[in-house]
């Protein structure tokens, strides 16, 4: 399967990286303890462990029920497992805490992930009218171009970004995919090239590296990039299904 940093659904043939959101302590809360024990649980249901994972984010929630911090430290957690529903509940919860901004674009961070950026749009807008440099809402509003197939919509907001951040790595990534997305590997591959030379610890920027290298026509550059994480039958995989959307040379 091609790597993702969030799942943002089957209609991008390339990983999109959404932004986590920040949290503030609110009433109720330590949010270094907070912190912790949703770390744990969710370790618990990336190996499995479900009854025992959720009863314990199930107990954070009931012991800080007036924390905007936990709601959405929650919220966050729910996403990366893909637990939506649960998610969207949580920012949701969130928002009425006093979360506003973070609450907004978790809600919208969920529809991108059902691939329904229609319905995240007005959630990021409503954010950028109060906040225009808010880099999580500019991120998602660029993904959701992207999803659209606006690609050139979509640079507008990574590179919004990158002017006042420009080590950036989440609008590094994007721009690098959309760039990708729209048949022009080549100019992204100094982007994720240089990206992935600063963070060669992340596995899912090493293997959208690996695919663009294989949209750029450096075949066995690309299974050299791609074999670190993946055995050869997964990289070819990844590559085969990239081949298909059509994007490349």
């Amino acid at each position: 399967m091609i790597s993702r940093i969030g799942s943002l659904g089957a209609r991008l043939p390339v990983p999109f990286c959404l932004a986590l959101l920040a949290a503030c302590a609110g009433p109720n809360s330590n949010a270094t303890s907070v912190r912790s024990q949703i770390t744990v649980g969710e370790r618990m249901l990336g190996n499995g462990d479900f009854g025992k994972g959720y009863a314990l984010l199930d107990k954070v929630e009931r012991h800080n029920p007036r924390s905007n911090e936990a709601a959405v430290e929650l919220a966050n957690a729910y996403f990366r497992q893909n637990a939506l529903l649960k998610a969207e509940a949580q920012y949701r919860k969130a928002i009425g805490l006093g979360a506003w901004s973070r609450g907004l674009v978790g809600i919208a961070r969920v529809n991108l992930a059902r691939n329904n950026p229609e319905a995240a749009e007005p959630y990021l807008r409503k954010v950028l009218e109060r906040d225009p440099g808010n880099v999580a809402a500019l991120n998602a509003m660029g993904v959701a171009s992207d999803l659209r197939g606006q690609h050139d919509k979509a640079r507008q907001y990574y590179e919004t970004i990158l002017a006042s951040s420009p080590s950036n790595k989440e609008a590094l990534n994007n721009l690098s995919l959309s760039l990708a997305l729209s048949g022009q590997p080549r100019e992204a591959y100094p982007f994720i090239a240089e990206l992935s030379r600063s963070n060669q610890d992340d596995r899912v920027v090493r293997q959208n590296l690996a695919l663009i290298q294989y949209l750029s026509g450096d075949r066995e550059r690309a299974m050299r990039t791609a074999r670190v994480d993946l055995t050869e039958g997964q990289a070819r995989q990844n590559f085969a299904q990239i081949s298909k959307t059509g994007i490349g040379l």
